[in-house]
């Protein structure tokens, strides 16, 4: 009898200790409570739980050509690339549109955001796996852009394999 009440009390005890230690809740208060200080809500220590941002069709083509170019030449930066990708106005069949139709790749983009232009997720798919087996001595990149002329991306659309891309829209 002497041993269950011991044995009890010290239960006790350790119920007691376990609940005071976890009673006084966090410091920070509530962990999904906006922050009054500057209206803005908690961030997460988990990068992979933010949605993705779902990118165009023609931001994963230029995307895709411009990180097989910076791959390919040591001088060349993804954000110069993607710049002078953009602006290009002859990139057309290679992808699917009709010829003239936009001014540029920043026209189809914006086609694209307002719903006017939609591509096809299988062809876009083998487009992007097309361009990522480039290799740097393939004519497509080596005729494609040249470090001796930096902003010259008026030969990009040579870097697109027709033969995958031409169905993309």
């Amino acid at each position: 009898m002497k041993k269950s009440f011991i044995s009890h009390w010290f239960m006790f005890l350790c119920v007691l200790l376990c609940v005071s230690c976890g009673a006084g809740g966090t410091d920070t208060g509530n962990p999904s409570a906006i922050d009054s200080g500057t209206g803005d809500s908690p961030t997460s220590d988990c990068d992979s739980c933010s949605p993705a941002i779902s990118l165009t069709g023609i931001e994963q083509i230029v995307t895709s050509v411009c990180e097989k170019l910076v791959s390919c030449s040591s001088t060349l930066t993804q954000a110069n690339c993607e710049a002078g990708v953009f602006a290009q106005s002859n990139i057309d069949t290679e992808i699917g549109l009709p010829i003239n139709t936009y001014s540029d790749l920043e026209a189809v983009l914006e086609a694209e955001l307002d719903d006017v232009l939609i591509y096809t997720s299988t062809e876009l798919s083998g487009c992007l796996t097309a361009i990522d087996q480039l290799s740097c001595q393939s004519s497509n990149v080596t005729l494609a852009y040249r470090a001796s002329a930096p902003s010259n991306f008026t030969n990009v659309y040579q870097l697109i394999p027709v033969s995958s891309c031409s169905q993309v829209y």
